[in-house]
């Protein structure tokens, strides 16, 4: 459903390529696609739950299955879990140790001793150009590079490299990281700053560390004092393009975070969770706090005017034609769709 004069677009279904963190009543997820008809998930039943239990779906079933073979210790109220751009297979998820699994989640190894870091991992990216290095920040503030410097994954090849340094600010959550290509990190805070010398909320919430650098430097300009920033995502196609999302508001920069733009046009006045770039259609989705995932055409100015769209069947989008037919129904695999056989044609 596209709205009247709107550039944004409301996405109600479970897109195989995003990755996004939904609040249902009791129920919260943070899904990954691991096939066309695979979801790796984080599930909590309850929210008095004392964490996070990732859980598995299989294509062909309806049924969800534990995938924590391995994994122990505390986690975070959101956990996080990424998978690794350049090969699927590699999952990670965050605690109180960073975890790897090399086979679709089957089996888990934490890659960074316990006791090693300052706070529960909230924050993980991985090197869109070098699957050995991977980027962690916590809930206190700290940011690492999780590094393979030996022949394997095991504890003794590993070197982790505390990256926190002046600047960026301390006892603080790290809301989320980006790298692009060249190295460059780029990190969230997810916390309300306030300056008790100015008696001002500051409005300092994303930072950059440029490869070889060790400082970070402010990037928020135009962004709102008092705002936490929770997510940020790097336009593959050009690395000074970025996107943030904050409790309130999406905003994008096109030098790099010299000075942000708010671009949120038709969104609801929400917290925004997660962003992430679908770069085939160049889209960017964004997951709000329990207001459904919104997508917006990255390069269109703007967008055609529809007021309704009436699609034949469950599967179809509007962007493929015609609409495949007899495809594995999302929400139960083991039945095919088709739209000839649609209850809303007559």
């Amino acid at each position: 459903m596209r709205e009247l004069k709107l550039q944004t677009q409301m996405k109600y279904s479970l897109a195989p390529h995003l990755q996004a963190v939904l609040n249902g009543t009791n129920i919260m997820v943070s899904f990954l696609s691991r096939t066309n008809t695979t979801y790796i998930l984080q599930f909590k039943t309850n929210l008095t739950d004392a964490a996070w239990n990732p859980v598995l779906t299989n294509s062909g079933t309806a049924t969800w299955i534990s995938i924590t073979n391995g994994i122990n210790g505390a986690s975070g109220f959101y956990s996080p879990f990424e998978l690794d751009p350049s090969n699927p297979s590699v999952c990670y998820f965050g605690g109180d140790r960073l975890w790897r699994s090399p086979d679709h989640s089957d089996t888990w190894a934490a890659i960074t001793a316990g006791g090693a870091l300052n706070g529960i991992v909230c924050a993980i990216a991985v090197h869109p150009a070098d699957s050995n290095t991977v980027y962690i920040g916590t809930d206190r503030g700290s940011v690492y590079r999780v590094q393979r410097t030996g022949a394997t994954w095991n504890l003794s090849d590993v070197t982790t490299t505390n990256l926190t340094a002046a600047n960026l600010p301390a006892n603080v959550s790290i809301g989320s990281l980006a790298v692009d290509t060249a190295g460059t990190v780029w990190a969230t805070v997810a916390s309300v700053l306030f300056a008790e010398n100015t008696n001002e909320y500051s409005s300092d919430h994303v930072f950059r560390l440029t490869g070889g650098s060790t400082t970070w430097e402010t990037r928020s300009g135009g962004l709102v004092a008092g705002n936490p920033v929770n997510a940020i995502v790097i336009d593959p196609s050009n690395s000074n393009r970025l996107f943030c999302g904050a409790d309130v508001s999406v905003f994008r920069t096109e030098d790099a975070g010299v000075t942000w733009t708010p671009w949120d046009e038709g969104l609801p006045t929400v917290p925004i969770f997660d962003l992430a770039i679908y770069a085939p259609l160049r889209l960017l989705r964004a997951a709000t706090h329990g207001r459904s995932i919104w997508e917006r055409p990255i390069d269109s100015s703007t967008c055609p005017m529809v007021d309704l769209y009436l699609r034949d069947y469950i599967l179809d989008t509007g962007r493929v034609q015609p609409t495949l037919a007899y495809q594995p129904d999302p929400l139960d695999p083991a039945q095919l769709v088709s739209w000839s056989e649609s209850v809303d044609v007559k």
